[in-house]
């Protein structure tokens, strides 16, 4: 019988990268200048944020436990909002995946599914159309999210929700709570319509997005001025989304515990601790710093509720999804990488991405002395970063 994927060690060292640093050297080589400037982008384009995601990061120490036995068989699946998921990583919502390979996001979604983990497709901004991903039977089983911006233009948005999980394709919806503004769009866009003959996906009105339709069905075309963002977002935004699915809405964008407190308050079923990599606003805190303050404040306010915590900006390697389960994530979400994986080659480039991440957390795991991401821990976490004493914040008036 074969090992579960869960438990398999990968050869990295088959081929290519054997590490995402050397993976976003080599995409850099392959990857158009344009795209290059955009996956790359951060918000006042000094990467103040980004270094500070790594510099916390590469601050945590792991507690090492030598002589424990067996360490042979590694699990790395973890249960998430009542599903299976074999590897403890998901696909961050990334945007116009056709940029990087010409499968585009029909890539991602297979990748995700051949190694075990999961893959928040962002609907508005996928270059391949909805029906493409849900009809594709390489990635029909994979876990799947199903990714929404809270657009100033909501028209749609009941409908799109109800194909979404009438689909019985996609586990929960994640939605972007943190995007009052256009500047990554403001920053890319004139780039990219000056460079569109290099694009052959995008067609002649320079449509970019198949899946944002008026209500005559037609593709907007990438300058049209109904794709922008809410500058006017509030909870009771959020709460009625929670109102148009049953299935678990989760909040991607906190970085507060008052936030994340509000979030469930109006509905969330899970949170995402995320920074964006830096592409919102620069000098925010480390995502993976505020991880735990966030965990633990959310355990003592809703003592009855299992509310799943994820996180992801900056993660790089095994060791910083093994810190960052340690201190109470249930799994973590990349992003660039990826598309780093995609610029290099294609599906393969992203599977490789995920081999070189599972081998990294089993042999780190071995080290430590643990055979199951679940049974890491706080104590695994050397001089961890201090946490407050609970207390519930009341919804700001």
């Amino acid at each position: 019988m074969q090992q579960p994927l869960a438990g398999r060690d990968v050869n990295v060292r088959a081929g290519g990268p054997a590490s995402l640093f050397e993976m976003e050297q080599a995409a850099a080589k392959c990857a158009h200048p344009s795209v290059w400037r955009y996956v790359s982008y951060t918000a006042g384009l000094r990467g103040v944020t980004g270094k500070k995601n790594r510099k916390f990061l590469d601050s945590i120490l792991l507690k090492q436990r030598i002589m424990v036995g067996d360490t042979e068989h590694i699990d790395l699946s973890v249960d998430v909002l009542g599903q299976r998921l074999d590897t403890p990583i998901i696909i961050a919502p990334t945007a116009f995946h056709s940029f990087f390979t010409p499968e585009g996001e029909l890539a991602t979604a297979r990748a995700a599914a051949a190694s075990g983990a999961g893959y928040a497709y962002n609907f508005y901004l996928s270059s391949r159309k909805y029906s493409d991903i849900v009809n594709d039977q390489p990635s029909k089983d994979g876990f799947k999210w199903f990714h929404i911006y809270l657009f100033k233009n909501r028209r749609l948005l009941k409908n799109v929700l109800a194909n979404a999980e009438s689909s019985g394709r996609f586990n929960a919806v994640v939605v972007t709570c943190d995007h009052p503004h256009d500047r990554v769009k403001n920053y890319q866009q004139p780039d990219f319509v000056h460079n569109m003959q290099d694009f052959p996906f995008l067609q002649e009105d320079g449509t970019l997005m198949p899946n944002f339709v008026d209500e005559h069905g037609k593709s907007y075309p990438l300058d049209s001025p109904e794709i922008v963002n809410d500058y006017a977002l509030t909870w009771k935004a959020f709460e009625e989304v929670t109102t148009m699915t049953n299935l678990p809405i989760i909040a991607k964008g906190i970085l507060s515990v008052e936030d994340a407190i509000e979030a469930v308050k109006h509905g969330a079923s899970g949170i995402v601790v995320s920074n964006h990599g830096g592409r919102q606003l620069d000098s925010s805190p480390p995502a993976a710093q505020v991880l735990p303050h966030i965990v633990q404040h959310l355990r003592f306010a809703f003592p009855d509720k299992d509310i799943p915590v994820f996180v992801d900006s900056g993660l790089r390697t095994g060791g910083d999804i093994i810190k960052c389960l340690a201190m109470g994530a249930r799994a973590v979400l990349i992003g660039r990488p990826i598309l780093w994986g995609l610029a290099y080659n294609g599906q393969q480039g992203a599977e490789q991405v995920f081999n070189i991440l599972r081998s990294d957390m089993m042999d780190d795991m071995r080290s430590l002395g643990v055979t199951s991401v679940r049974d890491l821990s706080a104590e695994r976490v050397f001089h961890p970063v201090p946490i407050p004493m609970p207390q519930v914040y009341s919804t700001p008036s």
